[in-house]
């Protein structure tokens, strides 16, 4: 498979993972009239993302590579995971303090981006790398409000929590492995 096929193919979680890049860089510049541009961003990047999405169509059979798999199942989720995302983007435009805007709606994308790639995941380890995307930028989320300190609090307990639930699917999924013999 060309590598134009496989970009052509991955074209929304490259475009959420672009965005989530430059989110996360327009939210720390200094000049404050730049960071009215982040939630923008935000919005336009799962926009585009969803329109990649929608352009590519739904897939006539079945495409594996680079441990993922895309067929029909990966088109609806992909849609219905961008529009959902699109609701909270909008939902949560000024939810954050200016400051924080940049992290808050990049580990949303981020986040987002694990959905996608958890739907189309083919391969364990890949799948095990997609539900760490999911929820390492959730324990981010929880701990970005800096003077809280009952969020500080939740946030190292919600860390520990996921920690543990990591370490028990990775030893569920070495039993697989082990008795398989594959990862895919």
């Amino acid at each position: 498979m060309s590598a134009g096929v496989i970009f052509s193919t991955l074209a929304p979680e490259l475009i959420l993972l672009i965005g989530a890049c430059a989110v996360l860089l327009v939210g720390a510049l200094r000049p404050n009239f730049l960071r009215t541009l982040v939630s923008p961003l935000a919005f336009v990047t799962v926009l585009a993302a969803l329109g990649a999405s929608v352009m590519q169509g739904e897939p006539k059979g079945t495409e594996a590579f680079l441990g993922l798999w895309f067929h029909s199942l990966t088109f609806y989720a992909r849609i219905v995971g961008l529009s959902v995302g699109a609701l909270i983007v909008l939902v949560n435009w000024r939810q954050a303090k200016e400051q924080e805007r940049g992290e808050y709606l990049s580990m949303i994308l981020f986040s987002l981006l694990g959905v996608l790639l958890t739907a189309s995941a083919n391969d364990l380890l890949v799948l095990f790398f997609a539900i760490e995307l999911v929820s390492i930028p959730t324990y981010v989320l929880i701990a970005l409000s800096r003077v809280d300190v009952r969020a500080s609090e939740a946030a190292v307990k919600y860390f520990f929590l996921g920690a543990l639930s990591a370490a028990i699917l990775a030893y569920g999924l070495s039993f697989l492995y082990g008795a398989m013999g594959t990862t895919t």
